[in-house]
């Protein structure tokens, strides 16, 4: 998502040149940086195969609950400022998106909505076993 947003940022920083925009879009990079790196460290939180426990008496579960929602706040935290770039974009060029900027409002939307159907694949809880 990081990516999308940054080309978008870009063009808007190519139009509107003032140092409140600059200063502006400096700031929103730094959020989306933020917000990224943290989704990725959550990907690589939940383990990606469940364990399934014959005798439940030696079993400890855990919900992942709690990540997966964490990272699909922070995913459409994300799809939203570059929502809001693209509306600034929209305006600057005088309430008109060219081919190339429709391009990336697509993608960051396509992109949302692929990183929430790859959280659907992420087991709800996960089970530790010992014992026999």
């Amino acid at each position: 998502q990081e990516s999308v947003i940054r080309g978008l940022a870009y063009k808007v920083k190519a139009l509107k040149k003032d140092a409140k925009t600059k200063a502006s879009i400096r700031a929103t990079l730094a959020e989306v940086h933020r917000l990224q790196i943290r989704n990725w460290v959550l990907s690589w939180i939940v383990p990606q195969v469940s364990t399934q426990c014959t005798n439940t008496i030696f079993c400890v579960s855990s919900s992942n609950d709690q990540t997966i929602n964490e990272y699909r706040v922070h995913a459409r935290e994300l799809q939203l400022i570059g929502q809001r770039l693209a509306d600034t974009l929209r305006i600057a060029r005088g309430g008109k998106l060219k081919p190339s900027d429709k391009l990336l409002v697509k993608r960051n939307v396509d992109v949302y909505k692929h990183n929430i159907e790859l959280t659907k694949q992420v087991p709800r809880t996960q089970s530790s076993c010992s014992g026999s």
